[in-house]
């Protein structure tokens, strides 16, 4: 309570300092502007809205110095939720453990991504408290499985620095695993000694489909296996049998059916075609009608 009394305290002596700069017609620094904007954003009182194309790479860079300038550091996050898990003796319950985001709390982390590689998928994933060390143990709660980090890798984002393999991440890290075999996108990672089931990632229906056919049968088996690891990293897309029996692509949008179809020629070379959905006519019955024949009568 005295930390979010010094906190609003502050935010407001900021205003009135740019409050009292804008009615003498003195010029407003930004980063003044910036202070103001990051303590109303982590007071939830403002969200700030960028406008970009990520199709066409347009105000990439601007979201991120968004990032940075305004949105709160995982120190003054507060702790995070999640709900107790079955263990031993010990069931399942509606309690919600919370987790600080300290070093010294057990270990808890959130798969927010897969991506494929040569030496195995890798696993994005947020550290929300403790440490992690490569060649170590996790469990799983949501699968109830234990997954093996094989190796943990750093993630940058200018492509001209290679990533780098690590030793240990620890809270608000976000790291590359490589080396799970039972957890994907929206699985919680956490101690087995201190178990917690984070709130998982959840995705919209899919609203659009594309039937798509492979030439022989060898592709339609690399198509298997190529849809099933396009699947891991993309929990968005749907792959389902029709009703025709086509195998059926479901997507977010247009968009989204488009870069899987590019990525499945171009980079995987399949040779496979794509069809509009066949569409499955029925009949049925609508009402029932009663027939009496006058010729039965006479």
């Amino acid at each position: 309570g005295d930390h979010r009394d010094l906190h609003l305290s502050i935010r407001r002596q900021r205003q009135m300092c740019i409050r009292d700069r804008a009615l003498s017609e003195a010029e407003i620094p930004a980063s003044l502007v910036r202070k103001v904007l990051r303590a109303a954003t982590i007071q939830q009182l403002v969200q700030p809205v960028l406008c970009g194309s990520a199709l066409h790479g347009i105000g990439v860079q601007p979201v991120l110095d968004a990032v940075e300038s305004y949105l709160p550091n995982p120190i003054e996050r507060p702790p995070v939720e999640g709900k107790a898990v079955a263990t031993g003796r010990k069931s399942a319950s509606d309690e919600v453990i919370t987790r600080k985001p300290d070093v010294s709390e057990p270990f808890c982390a959130l798969v927010f991504k897969v991506l494929p590689a040569k030496t195995g998928d890798i696993a994005w994933a947020r550290v929300y408290s403790g440490q992690l060390k490569a060649n170590s143990r996790v469990y799983n709660p949501g699968k109830d499985k234990k997954d093996n980090v094989a190796q943990l890798w750093q993630i940058r984002a200018q492509a001209k620095d290679r990533d780098g393999q690590i030793d240990e991440v620890s809270t608000g890290d976000i790291v590359g695993i490589i080396g799970l075999r039972h957890s994907i996108t929206g699985d919680t990672l956490c101690d087995a000694a201190a178990p917690l089931l984070l709130e998982t990632i959840e995705f919209p229906d899919t609203v659009i489909s594309m039937a798509i056919e492979p030439e022989n049968a060898t592709e339609r088996d690399k198509l298997a296996d190529t849809l099933e690891m396009l699947q891991r990293q993309d929990p968005t897309l749907e792959i389902i049998e029709g009703d025709t029996g086509q195998t059926l692509m479901r997507g977010m949008g247009e968009l989204h059916l488009e870069v899987v179809k590019n990525r499945l020629l171009r980079e995987f070379k399949l040779n496979v075609k794509f069809h509009q959905p066949q569409v499955s006519y029925r009949e049925t019955i609508n009402a029932c009608l009663l027939y009496t024949s006058d010729a039965a009568a006479e």
